[in-house]
């Protein structure tokens, strides 16, 4: 298992927020990256998805 980091940044690489998601397998897809970034975006922290 491996942490990724998120980094917000404008183009200016001014960083807007950072955050890290923490025991991810190896391998994942780019779209569940995203899946996972926005579920903690929206609600401030990693909840589980009911119903997958």
């Amino acid at each position: 298992m491996a942490p990724v980091t998120f980094r917000d940044e404008i183009a200016t690489g001014k960083a807007l927020a950072e955050f890290t998601l923490p025991d991810l397998p190896e391998r994942i897809s780019a779209r569940e990256l995203v899946r996972l970034r926005v579920r903690v975006v929206s609600f401030g922290k990693l909840v589980p998805l009911v119903g997958g």
